[in-house]
């Protein structure tokens, strides 16, 4: 009767780019032999990309910032690109722009923290066509933004005045 068996590795056993001949040898019990090789070549995420943002710094909300991944190399295309941010120390991240093709994006970053300078750092992972994937950070000064308290007088001004004469009680206790 045939014998089955399945040969299972745990994931990250094996190194990435490399390869592996695995031999399977079967003797009867009448010492007859019987030798399979197999050849693997393990796959490995994209590498040597950089990721890029401009301008260094800028306002939230305001500031359009672009962000570029570029040189990233991988034998077997397509790669795909995602991209997150965060503001906190925690390495908690936030994705703003799903995983694409693309490999560039413009977009309007939220304030970093006091406490960091206003940094926020950027990532992008890097995807292969398997799911493989890695990724690179990159910070970036995003200030709140400065008004001057005579704008801002200004625009309350108008404001107040809009909702007093629609008669949106609730918009002008919110803004008071």
């Amino acid at each position: 009767a045939p014998v089955l068996f399945n040969l299972v590795l745990p994931a990250g056993t094996l190194y990435a780019r490399s390869e592996f001949t695995f031999t399977l040898k079967y003797t009867t019990d009448r010492l007859i032999s019987s030798t399979s090789k197999v050849r693997i070549t393990t796959n490995g995420a994209p590498m040597n990309g950089i990721l890029a943002i401009d301008p260094q710094g800028g306002e939230m909300l305001s500031t359009p910032f672009e962000i570029t991944a570029s040189q990233w190399q991988y034998e077997d295309l397509p790669i795909a690109y995602q991209f997150a941010y965060s503001t906190s120390a925690d390495g908690a991240f936030s994705v703003f722009r799903s995983k694409s093709e693309q490999s560039y994006c413009s977009s309007i970053l939220p304030g970093g923290l006091p406490d960091r300078d206003y940094a926020v750092t950027v990532r992008v992972l890097v995807f292969d066509g398997l799911g493989a994937s890695t990724g690179s950070t990159a910070p970036v000064v995003v200030e709140p933004v400065k008004v001057q308290i005579s704008t801002l007088g200004l625009l309350m001004d108008e404001s107040l005045n809009g909702n007093v004469n629609n008669d949106d009680s609730r918009a002008v206790i919110s803004l008071v």
